[in-house]
């Protein structure tokens, strides 16, 4: 049964780069967020396969460790 997953920031930064969009199907372990932190770039990868719902953020936001980040609902 399908269910949605949210994405959770793992770390404060802030998003370089959204890489995908909603109602884009991802798969386990694709970079869906791109994240500063440190001077340094960390890929926020998904956590399961399906399809994106929702992005919550936008390139330059400043979030916190925890944020939810994009939402997937799940395809098993």
């Amino acid at each position: 049964m399908p269910k949605i997953v949210d994405i959770l920031s793992p770390l404060p930064g802030v998003v370089v780069k959204v890489n995908v969009q909603p109602n884009q199907r991802v798969k386990e372990g694709d970079p869906v967020i791109t994240l500063s932190s440190m001077k340094m770039e960390f890929p926020v990868e998904s956590e399961c396969s399906g399809l994106m719902e929702v992005i919550l953020v936008k390139e330059g936001d400043e979030i916190a460790q925890g944020k939810p980040l994009a939402r997937i609902r799940t395809e098993d």
